[in-house]
């Protein structure tokens, strides 16, 4: 009896927070950055059609009530040493970065780019800015999965552009 409490109190809730997908944690993230009420819409930007990946998501997030547009994400997935992992990228209108949030580590070496305190570095750059271990610091043990996100991060900074572009057309 005991063990089936804590499947039901623990471990389901612990599953709906993994089956969520990067657009309901993109979304719970996004307003508490930008501490606005958000509803958040998937778009496909088709001219990007050759840098795309297979596992790229494009977001704007859009203000509720008024509809206002106020900021786009990204959502992918990198290459670590071992792994694929998943992230996305919260951008203002100007295609600044917000914020970076690694969701899904799979890996057990390189965890350390996940953390909230080196994600913060790519906070007030665009991608095309980053340079790992150069202006992004570079991580003891996880020099290829930061190296890919900081790669990865460039190019959809470029892919963000191409998006914005065609949108405000």
């Amino acid at each position: 009896m005991r063990s089936l409490i804590y499947l039901v109190f623990f471990f389901i809730p612990l599953m709906d927070s993994i089956a969520a997908g990067p657009a309901d944690l993109i979304h719970k993230v996004a307003e508490k950055s930008t501490d606005k009420n958000l509803n958040i819409k998937e778009f496909f930007p088709v001219d990007s059609l050759k840098e795309m990946h297979k596992d790229d998501q494009y977001y704007q997030l859009v203000e509720t009530g008024g509809g206002d547009l106020v900021a786009y994400a990204f959502a992918s997935s990198a290459y670590g040493r071992y792994e694929a992992f998943d992230y996305f990228i919260i951008y203002d209108l100007e295609l600044t970065i917000i914020k970076v949030q690694v969701y899904k580590y799979r890996s057990t070496h390189g965890g350390a780019i996940a953390g909230k305190r080196w994600l913060r570095q790519f906070s007030g750059h665009k991608g095309d800015e980053l340079q790992y271990g150069q202006n992004v610091q570079a991580v003891s043990g996880a020099t290829i999965s930061g190296n890919s996100i900081v790669n990865d991060a460039r190019r959809a900074s470029r892919l963000m552009e191409s998006a914005e572009k065609k949108l405000s057309h």
